[in-house]
């Protein structure tokens, strides 16, 4: 019984870690994103 308990808590929070990465990984990617439009936005200002 406890090993059955063990086991589904360590499930649990190899998921919740799996999330956090995930989630992690997407936040890097979108800031990448935002970042490359700020400086496609600063080069048009300073073309124009």
């Amino acid at each position: 019984m406890t090993i059955a308990i063990m086991t589904a808590l360590f499930l649990a929070a190899f998921l919740f870690g799996l999330g956090a990465v995930f989630e992690a990984m997407d936040c890097q990617r979108k800031s990448e994103i935002q970042r490359k439009q700020l400086n496609r936005e600063r080069e048009a200002r300073r073309i124009t």
